[in-house]
């Protein structure tokens, strides 16, 4: 190959998640873009995702920083058909830094689902922390907010794979802080075994 030769292309760099990150645990895409068919996504096994879009008018922009509860967040910036969230399968998860405060960012699928998760602190114990979350419809508009959940977004409509809106309102939310005991401060979060429960990310503080 000479060095004029056009057909000669830059190797392309992939970014691999560093183990034990959240980016790491990510196994589901749950996001999908307005345009197209929406099957880039499927959140609740059935073909129903998040809107791109929607979730960008109520605040969460890919990459964006947020708060709940007092706690901070950034919001994931996983491109267009990347998995986006962790379906709860046992997956432990090193905080970026100790931190003395914990919220989980999410939804449940199928329902509401309440569970706990395993937090580790840096001096070697443990403890539990609530992981419960309102289904992410609400029961399609039926029920109420459960769990103390606080509301970061409402979305009027979800995406269906093939081309369709679901006019039902759709929710992200956030656990009830977690407060870690005095003296102590959280390293890692071990997620409980509950498919339908999916967090988008952490909030800490």
């Amino acid at each position: 190959m000479t060095s004029g030769d056009s057909s000669y292309e830059q190797p392309v760099t992939l970014t691999v998640a560093a183990p034990g990150t959240l980016l790491a645990a990510y196994d589901t895409t749950g996001i999908s873009d307005d345009d197209g068919e929406h099957d880039e996504a499927d959140y609740d096994g059935g073909g129903w995702s998040y809107s791109r879009q929607a979730l960008a008018a109520a605040g969460l922009t890919p990459g964006g920083h947020g708060t709940a509860g007092g706690l901070a967040f950034t919001w994931p910036a996983s491109p267009a058909g990347r998995p986006d969230n962790a379906s709860a399968s046992g997956q432990t998860v090193l905080l970026a830094s100790p931190a003395d405060a914990l919220s989980f960012v999410g939804s449940a699928v199928n329902g509401n689902q309440r569970t706990e998760a395993t937090v580790t602190y840096t001096d070697g114990t443990t403890g539990t922390v609530d992981l419960s979350f309102t289904d992410w419809t609400v029961g399609g508009g039926g029920g109420s907010v459960q769990y103390g959940n606080e509301v970061v977004a409402r979305t009027a409509y979800r995406n269906v794979a093939g081309a369709d809106k679901d006019p039902v309102a759709t929710y992200v939310f956030a656990t009830r802080p977690y407060q870690a005991p005095a003296g102590k401060q959280i390293k890692s979060v071990t997620l409980p075994r509950d498919p339908d429960l999916h967090v988008f990310t952490l909030a800490t503080g």
